[in-house]
Parts: C-alpha cells; structure tokens; sequence
C-alpha cells in the first residue's frame, strides 16, 4: 500500500506566490495540517515515508514520522517541478513569462525556462522514484511530495500518462490539496487508486 500527500500549507501558499524548490517553511495552520494528517494516518500501518527533499515537503515528513514513529527517507526525483528559480517568490507567473513561452511549458514537454526544466524531466524523474518505491516489498509507505508529483502519480497508475497534447490537460484533472490523503493498492493484479485527495481530517482547518 502506497499513501500519497502533498506538503502542509507554506508561506508562500498562503501568499500565493510561487516557489518552485525555494526553501519555505510550513505556516502554522500547515503544520496543523500535518499533525492531523499524521493522525488519521494512525491505523495505515506505515513503515517508511520518503519525501521530496524541498524544506515544505520535509517538515511535513518529519512532523508525521514524530508522530507515528518511523523514518523519513529523502528521495530526489519528487522535488517540485522548477520551472524557473529566477521566478521564486513572484505572485504571478503569467505577468513575468511570455505568451509564447507559457504556451509552450504546456504543449512542448522538453521545453525549459532558463534556471528551469521541462515537464518530461520532472516526469521522468518523479515515475523513476516512484517506481522505486513501488517496488519495495512488504513495505506501507507514505510519500510526501508536491502537486505536481501526486498528479503524475495518480495519472500514471490510474489510466496511464498520455501523449502530447492531452497530458497536461489530464494530470491537472486531479487536483490535490495540502495534506490531502491518496491511496494505491493492488487488487487482482493490478495497482489501483483506492482514495484520492481526501480531506475529511482537515475539515475542523477550512
């Protein structure tokens, strides 16, 4: 069994402003978040929980591990897609990226901004840990990652990443909240999407 999350409210969340890998701490209500997250994960019986190392992604790790007692792995590939580091704390991308460039992030996948990457590396490297963690046996693990990450994720082993033009539309079908609960499992040979983006814990937060 496979747990999915994103991190607690940031700052920047909060602020609305983006902050691809910046290194930005939760706010309190997303630490919160985390605790609660922490609590009705109580009966899943995990045994690891591995995290993008961004410093949002980690504290929420780290205040789960606390809780439930196990250890926090960092794994890479589930970093945050950096479409640019020249753009951190902007509140918004479209006043500062081109008409034709934005248009291009979304329909050429191995198009990059400067100080940036493309939607196919993000990709690849976010299925690559994935399928690492997949592929652990007896193992119930939680992955703490960003909403870039879980949509991948849950698209991937859902119906299946598909091609240009229709990926980006697809994966942001899936819309995952901070904290938000998500679950794969496999049933008759096959790995399922059980729950997705489930929030009743946080309800007593909204």
């Amino acid at each position: 069994m496979i747990y999915l999350t994103r991190h607690g409210e940031s700052v920047w969340n909060r602020e609305h402003r983006y902050q691809g890998n910046a290194p930005i701490e939760l706010t309190e209500l997303g630490r919160q978040e985390a605790r609660s997250l922490a609590e009705a994960l109580r009966n899943a019986g995990l045994t690891m929980i591995y995290s993008s190392p961004t410093q949002r992604c980690l504290e929420t790790a780290k205040i789960v591990a606390e809780h439930r007692g196990i250890d926090v792995e960092l794994k890479p590939g589930l970093r945050e897609w950096e479409i640019s580091e020249e753009l951190w704390g902007e509140p918004s991308l479209r006043d500062k990226v081109s008409s034709e460039d934005w248009q291009r992030l979304r329909s050429d996948y191995d198009f990059g901004l400067p100080a940036g990457e493309s939607l196919n590396a993000v990709i690849q490297r976010t299925l690559q840990a994935f399928d690492e963690i997949a592929h652990l046996e007896d193992q119930t693990s939680l992955i703490v990652a960003h909403q870039i990450n879980v949509q991948l994720i849950l698209t991937h082993a859902s119906v299946g990443l598909p091609e240009p033009p229709e990926l980006f539309p697809a994966i942001n079908r899936f819309w995952i909240d901070n904290c938000s609960i998500s679950v794969l499992g496999e049933k008759y040979d096959y790995l399922r999407v059980l729950r997705m983006n489930d929030i009743c814990h946080l309800n007593s937060h909204h």
